[in-house]
């Protein structure tokens, strides 16, 4: 038997949609593309109707009507719909956190989405017939796309360490200056946490010594904000190359790539403890895959 809490949140959602019908409408049309291009899991509602605490110039109370994506690449997109707009907020690894569009704009934009996934589709075909030489093929070019649209933020990104010679890689006591690095360290451009600036590279700390006291706090501060947004930008451009190694090793493939930082070849593996590792492309030289 409903209670009478659910017979009135019932009534208050029955209401909206009789007050609002165009409006559920679009989304009803939105939520069919959303799950013909296998957008969403089959067992989430299409979309949802949440009542607000405000209320119309009617006396209604105010609903929100929003749709959950769940994109193989990206992640999951919440998307709010109103009466002429729609506000979509974006998981972290997408390029933005917010954009707003017309009904008509989402449902270009969910197109496009589509046909981004249509190389991956094809992947999983040929993963599907342990047809590896294709595997291998689609993996390199798209390392090979992301290393050519990457290499100019990155080059960005060393300059602006490169300007100031106190910048260092920090792991507990332990730090190296970036300007005596041997081997390359664009890996470590992903991991923002790690980077220090010290107040004067001619004045460093000793190991027993509290390392906090030499740090610039502004300088770092500065260098980790723009360190992050390298980051985001990185993780657009290098999804796709994850995605096609989860692909890969779902489909009981083995993915190996030749990391620059340890001049080796690494494995990409399936673990059941802690699930997938995939290679981060901004390491990997070239990629083999093996049945």
């Amino acid at each position: 038997m409903e209670t009478q809490e659910t017979q009135i949140l019932t009534k208050v959602i029955e209401n909206f949609i009789s007050n609002n019908l165009d409006l559920v409408q679009s989304a009803q049309q939105i939520c069919k593309k959303i799950s013909d291009y296998g957008f969403i899991d089959t067992n989430t509602l299409p979309f949802q109707i949440i009542p607000t605490e405000m209320f119309d110039s009617n006396g209604n109370i105010i609903c929100k009507l929003f749709i959950n994506i769940d994109h193989p690449m990206y992640g999951y997109f919440q998307i709010d719909f109103y009466d002429e707009k729609c506000g979509v907020s974006c998981p972290k690894i997408y390029k933005t956190d917010y954009f707003v569009g017309t009904h008509q704009d989402l449902g270009k934009w969910l197109d496009f989405l589509d046909s981004e996934m249509e190389e991956f589709y094809k992947l999983s075909s040929a993963v599907d017939e342990k047809n590896v030489t294709f595997c291998k093929l689609v993996l390199n070019d798209l390392l090979d796309k992301y290393q050519i649209t990457i290499k100019p933020y990155i080059e960005e990104t060393k300059q602006l360490i490169n300007e100031n010679p106190g910048t260092a890689i920090a792991t507990g006591k332990i730090f190296a200056l970036a300007s005596e690095a041997k081997k390359d360290f664009s890996k470590a451009l992903l991991h923002p946490k790690a980077w220090i600036v010290f107040k004067d590279e001619n004045n460093l700390p000793d190991p027993e010594e509290n390392m906090n006291d030499y740090i610039d706090d502004e300088a770092t501060e500065n260098l980790q904000n723009k360190l992050n947004d390298f980051f985001r930008i990185e993780n657009f451009y290098a999804c796709q190359v994850y995605l096609a190694q989860r692909i890969c090793l779902q489909g009981g493939l083995k993915v190996v790539g030749f990391s620059i930082t340890e001049d080796w070849w690494l494995n990409a593996k399936v673990d059941e403890k802690f699930g997938e590792y995939v290679l981060p492309p901004i390491d990997i030289k070239e990629f083999k895959v093996q049945d």
